[in-house]
């Protein structure tokens, strides 16, 4: 579910070099999830084909299940 939300932000916005994000799950353990899948480098294979030179990322993840991801990418 993380991967298509990303993405569709990324492809909607008409000036993707930066992107921010912000997602409120009701189910704590959701986030928890999305949180790890993030942690772990995934969110990369989610743009690797908009053939930019640089890509970078941060994150963050609350308790309360909201979770923030701001990219920037370099054309």
């Amino acid at each position: 579910e993380l991967k298509n939300i990303i993405k569709n932000k990324v492809y909607s916005t008409s000036n993707f070099t930066h992107v921010r994000i912000s997602i409120k799950y009701a189910v704590p353990s959701d986030a928890q999830k999305a949180n790890k899948w993030i942690e772990d480098g995934y969110i990369k294979d989610v743009v690797e084909d908009l053939h930019y030179s640089s890509f970078s990322y941060s994150w963050s993840y609350n308790d309360a299940g909201t979770i923030n991801i701001k990219m920037s990418f370099k054309f």
